[in-house]
């Protein structure tokens, strides 16, 4: 897992993703020299809701809640890390 850094912040959702909400900030910051890292952010039932690779996303809506945060190999469907 080659010096991998990740963060993520201040995750108190107002709605979901494309309505009008009060931005919160969340940074997601990946650090490291594998550029096949994948990450996401998912919903109760697996399904993700943002995801990415060495990114950074702000001002996106979340409903109240808790959100596994998900680092994988590759495709986040292959290997989780």
């Amino acid at each position: 897992m080659r010096y991998l850094i990740a963060f993520l912040t201040c995750l108190i959702g107002v709605s979901l993703v494309g309505q009008d909400c009060e931005f919160n900030s969340i940074n997601i910051e990946v650090v490291g020299s594998d550029a096949e890292i994948g990450w996401s952010i998912t919903q109760y039932n697996g399904w993700a809701l943002v995801s990415g690779a060495l990114d950074s996303y702000e001002n996106i809506c979340f409903e109240d809640g808790c959100y596994p945060f998900n680092m994988c190999r590759s495709s986040c469907g292959d290997t989780k890390l």
